[in-house]
């Protein structure tokens, strides 16, 4: 009876011990893959900070002062937000549509101007640095400018006051607030 139990506990730990090698594996391969790491899981097989190049590069990257985030931090706004600001005080915004020209004829806030972001280099001069620009970006899937480089384009170009709408155009139809449009 005592080896019974003794061969079960052996097996049971080996299995568990198995498991956790095959887990760990796992974690570290899809970790690996998609250009991230888990430092506490090269911590765990004893890497330190002299034999991993990660720590090097997580470094550099945490050596960012609270500024330089702080500027390339996208500020999110939600569509109620937006048309609370359109109902309140439209003439200190900007509502920027960087979407094709053929989306924004088809459908767009009334309000809007409409600078698709490929040519927004060439007229951006059209709007005022000084009011807060508020932006309808394309959907992230079809192609065009993510809300990143719309965001970084702005910035680059002197702006400062910028917020993505979340969820664009379509988040605004789905709250039921007015568009204009074909």
């Amino acid at each position: 009876m005592k080896t019974k139990l003794i061969n079960f506990l052996k097996h049971s730990l080996a299995f568990v011990l198995g498991f956790l090698i095959v887990f760990l594996a796992i974690i570290g391969l899809f970790s690996l893959t998609r250009g991230y790491y888990q430092p506490w899981l090269y911590n765990l097989f004893g890497y330190g900070k002299e034999e991993s190049t990660f720590y090097e590069e997580t470094e550099k990257v945490e050596e960012s002062s609270p500024e330089e985030s702080k500027e390339s931090a996208i500020t999110y706004v939600l569509a109620e937000e937006v048309k609370k600001k359109l109902d309140t005080a439209p003439k200190e915004i900007i509502i920027l549509d960087t979407r094709k020209v053929e989306d924004f004829t088809k459908e767009h806030i009334a309000e809007a101007i409409s600078i698709p972001f490929d040519v927004l280099d060439q007229k951006y001069q059209e709007l005022d640095k000084s009011k807060e620009i508020y932006v309808i970006s394309p959907c992230n899937v079809c192609g065009q400018a993510s809300d990143q480089e719309i965001f970084d384009k702005l910035k680059s170009l002197g702006f400062n006051k910028i917020k993505i709408i979340q969820g664009g155009l379509e988040d605004w139809k789905a709250k039921g607030y007015p568009l204009t449009g074909q």
